[in-house]
Order: C-alpha cells, then structure tokens, then sequence
C-alpha cells in the first residue's frame, strides 16, 4: 500500500522534513509526499491532492474544502494542522460537530506546541510597553519633542514582580507557556479554565516538553488560583472574581459555542445586553488578547476603554480580520487607550518549530497503521483507535 502525504502549508520546510522524519521512524509502508503551496495554491490544486490524500499537514484555512468528506476526501485518515485554533474545521458542510456522521471522517490534530513561546513573549513585552509608556516615548520622539519634560509620567510602574496576571484559557499549551514565563519572572498567575479538576487530575492538561522550554519552571507550580467557567451562576461570580483579582488580563481561548461574546456583547431570554464582566477588572487593567476576537463584541470593548472601565487593551487578533478602517477600534480609541496588531503574536520562526509533534505523531500513527494491517491479514476488524497527541474534540470545538 502507498500512503500518500499532502503538505499544504506556507512553511515550505516541512515537506523536506517530512520525508526525513518518514525515514527515521522507518514508516512501515511506501509513501509518496506532494506539496501546494498555501499562500500561491489554487483550490482546484488543493482538491486534486486531498482526493488521494491519506494524511494532510498544514494550515486549516482551506478546511471548507473538506466538506463532504466521502467525496472530497474519502482516503483521508489524519490531519496535523500547523494552527492551535481549530474553527475552520467547524465550517465545513456537514460539520461533524452535528450528529451527521456514525463515526468521525478523519482525525484532526492541532499545532498545540508551536506558538506559545513566542506568544508568550508578545504578551510579555506588551506588558513591559504599556506599564512603561514605551509607545508614547515613541510618539514624542516622533514630534521631535524632548521625552524629558513629560519625565515623571514615565517614571511611575510596577515591577512585574508586583504584577497579578489572570490567563484565560489557563491549562492548554498557549496558557501554560505564558504562565511559565510569567511566573518566572516573578508574576503571580491566576487562571481561567473551562471545568473544575477532578480529585487526584493534574491542574493543567499534560503537554509535550519542547527544548526552548527545558529550562522553565513546570505548569503545574504557577497557577496561584484556578477559576471554572463551567457551571458559574447567572451572575458569572468565577469569571467576575478572577477578572477582579487581574492587574493584566491574557485571554488566549479559542471560538467556541462557549466563548463567543463571554466578556461583553451577549443577550438575556429578553434580548437586552447582558453587563460585561469586565465591570469587575480594575480601572487599571491591562487587557491582551491573543486568543480570538469573538471573546468580546467589538462595540462594548470600545465602550468599555471609552468610559475607562480597563486602562488599555493589546489586541492581536478583532472581531473582524482584517480590520476595516471604519472600525471604531481605530476611529474613536487613542494609542493611550488601545494598541493594535496584525495578528502576528504566535509566528513560528522557521520550520523546526514543527519537528517534536510531527514526529511524535507520525510514529503513533505508524504503529497504528501497522495494527490495522496486521488483524486485516489475521480476518480481523480492527480498525485503528487514535493516540495521536492533541486530537481535536469536535463536540467542543477545540
């Protein structure tokens, strides 16, 4: 049997170490590897190489295409996906997230382990910029003013050692990169999880060790306080008291059923606003987001940096991308109220971010190939049961 690989990424590395890694866990079975380029790709280009693909790697923007899998893609039995979120799976027609399917199409696993560190330095040196008025030195500089007359403005911050820093969506890789980092610096972390642990379950869902993070402290030592969303009352008393308690507050959640809105722009049975939590953050909070903009309508954000409920927000990723230059984020907010990127905080530097999940994954997925052909030589039906690292849950989302 050929086993036919199908990188679509704009990572053009990965192709090569693919063929590499295939080598080096001595896969079982004779492959062919083909590649599209992502970025320069066409659909129709894409199509024709899922049509045979047994295994897919790359980014999940071309996910739609997957869409009735028995005919789209009916060889198809894994995809790594080079992203941590996942809702471009959740968009395909039928989505399995619906009871359509007996058994799921194919096993998605995400990009769990590529982006945190350098997410976590984002938020670290975001965190640094605001308290320190970085930027507007810069803009000073800029109008060839002297930064030494507006001195004492720039002299009063506190020491990330003074610093609480709540982490939304605490216990999957992202978050526990960042609060590695954090608390090594001195910060406390308090976190944001979506369902209390049960007696005797690690505070923090186990990841895989990669060698930039060898030398940090472990996940499970940072957490100071947990907080479950999972079951809060009507008021949202766990999600208002972690929020209180945040002199920064990183929200690193996916979009899920769960998620959309959860910080401001939800109706009650009535169809009238729901108050947002961030009532309850200090008037001096920092707000960063590096999760999704679905997190909070775009509309009550703006309002809520307007009336100085929160004292700035970062934010990487928006409601909507790209961001239109009508939106009220660039025409009503100062650089004093909010600081916006292009969705770049988590960008992989080169192509070995990928090599420890890949290669644990294709040795997993090698061993379970083997075991369904050999019951299938035995008269068994056996079909493989996925161990592979990071399987997407459907039902959830993420």
């Amino acid at each position: 049997m050929i086993f036919n690989f199908f990188v679509c990424s704009a990572v053009k590395e990965i192709p090569e170490k693919l063929e590499k890694f295939l080598k080096e866990i001595e896969f079982p079975f004779e492959t062919r590897i083909s590649y599209v380029d992502r970025l320069s790709g066409t659909d129709d280009e894409i199509k024709t190489q899922l049509k045979s693909a047994h295994v897919v790697i790359g980014e999940p923007h071309f996910a739609h295409l997957l869409s009735n899998p028995e005919i789209s893609c009916p060889n198809l039995r894994w995809f790594q996906s080079t992203a941590a979120g996942l809702e471009y799976f959740m968009k395909m027609n039928p989505c399995p997230y619906f009871p359509t399917f007996a058994k799921l199409p194919f096993v998605v696993t995400r990009g769990a382990t590529f982006y945190g560190p350098t997410m976590a330095e984002y938020c670290i040196s975001m965190m640094i910029a605001v308290q320190r008025s970085f930027f507007k030195m810069k803009e000073v500089q800029i109008k060839l003013d002297s930064p030494y007359v507006d001195r004492d403005n720039y002299t009063k911050f506190p020491l990330l050692s003074q610093l609480t820093v709540g982490i939304m969506g605490a216990t999957g890789s992202i978050g526990q990169d960042i609060a590695r980092r954090l608390y090594a610096l001195g910060c406390t972390v308090i976190g944001l999880c979506r369902r209390k642990r049960k007696e005797g379950e690690p505070i923090v869902t186990p990841q895989v060790e990669t060698p930039v993070n060898a030398h940090l402290p472990p996940s499970e030592l940072c957490f100071e306080e947990m907080y479950p969303i999972l079951g809060d009352d009507e008021k949202q008393t766990s999600l208002r008291t972690f929020l209180s308690k945040a002199d920064v507050v990183i929200n690193v959640l996916p979009t899920t059923l769960e998620t959309i809105h959860l910080l401001g722009g939800r109706l009650d049975s009535e169809g009238k606003e729901i108050p947002s939590p961030m009532e309850s953050c200090k008037k001096s909070c920092i707000f960063i987001n590096i999760g999704r903009g679905t997190i909070i309508k775009e509309d009550v954000l703006v309002d809520i940096l307007k009336k100085g409920t929160i004292s700035h927000a970062v934010l990487d990723v928006q409601e909507m991308e790209p961001l239109p230059s009508s939106s009220r984020l660039l025409t009503e907010l100062s650089p004093d109220q909010v600081t916006i990127t292009p969705h770049c905080s988590g960008w992989p530097q080169n192509g070995d971010f990928i090599t420890p999940l890949l290669k644990e994954n294709l040795s997993r997925f090698a061993a379970g190939m083997k075991a369904e052909e050999s019951a299938l030589k035995e008269g068994r039906t056996e079909e493989w049961v996925p161990d592979l690292l990071y399987i997407m849950n459907w039902k959830e989302g993420y």
